[in-house]
This record gives C-alpha cells, structure tokens and sequence, in this order.
C-alpha cells in the first residue's frame, strides 16, 4: 500500500485513517500531527534523509533552488507555506499526480469537494494550490489509496 496510507494506518487504524483521508470533518490537533509525520516519513528516505528527486524538483519548481534546499536537509524549522509546499509534492510524487492526471475516482471526489473548476486546477498542477485545495487533494488521494486496499 502506498506509504502515506500504510502509517496512517499503522498509526490510526483503518476506521480512523479513512475518516482522515476523508476529509469528512475537521483533524484534531494530533491527527494534523500524524498526518504531517506521515508524510514527511514517506517523503524521507529512511537511507537517505533526503527527499526524493521528484519531491526535490518539485519544491524547487513551486519554492525556488534556496527554500528546497532547506527543506532537504532538514537544517531549520519549515514555514506553514514549506509544510504545505512538501505535503502536495509528497503526494503527488507518492500518487503519481505529477503527470497532470490523476484517476476519475479521485477526480470525482476533488470535483464535489471544491467544484469543478477548482477541482482542475487541483488535478492539473497547474498552479500553486489553496490550503483547501491542497488539503482536498491529499484526503482525495488518501482515501483513493485506502479505498484500493479494501
């Protein structure tokens, strides 16, 4: 299973891991915590301690050479901008997203969460997202991950 489902798993339990990929009511303070770990532990190599090359490439695409940098090596705390930046590069690195794609099933559920157009650009790429699109298209994919291993 992908790694972002699988801990949220581990962590939560299938029942409360879907209901926070959902996105069907607002994460507690934890899970926000869990969640962010999750993501970070996927987008980290336990080998390495560096990201990916694609997370790398996108960070520097959506934050530029110096931000990427510092979110590589872990040298300083991340901003909220950072944070968000690293969880949709993880996520579409994780899901296959950057190819401007991603399932119908996904693109169903983006759609109803914030409307069509919004949805688009959501599953395009094709901007820098909103906290709420970014958000929408994280539970999205995690809920399509934990859906597929039902």
């Amino acid at each position: 299973s992908p790694p972002v489902a699988a801990c949220l798993e581990e962590r939560f339990g299938t029942e409360s891991a879907q209901a926070v990929a959902s996105g069907s009511r607002q994460l507690t303070a934890d899970e926000q915590t869990v969640l962010g770990d999750c993501v970070l532990a996927s987008a980290f190599g336990a080998t390495t301690g560096k990201v990916s090359p694609a997370v790398a490439a996108c960070l520097e695409d959506r934050l530029g050479k110096e931000a990427a940098q510092a979110i590589d090596s872990g040298s300083r705390q991340l901003t909220a901008a950072e944070q968000t930046a690293l969880g949709d590069c993880v996520l579409e690195s994780a899901f296959g997203a950057t190819t401007g794609t991603v399932s119908p099933s996904v693109a169903a559920c983006l759609e109803k969460r914030l409307g069509a157009e919004a949805a688009r650009a959501a599953a395009s790429g094709s901007r820098v997202l909103t906290a709420q699109e970014s958000s929408a298209l994280g539970g999205c994919l995690l809920e399509a991950a934990l859906g597929a291993n039902r």
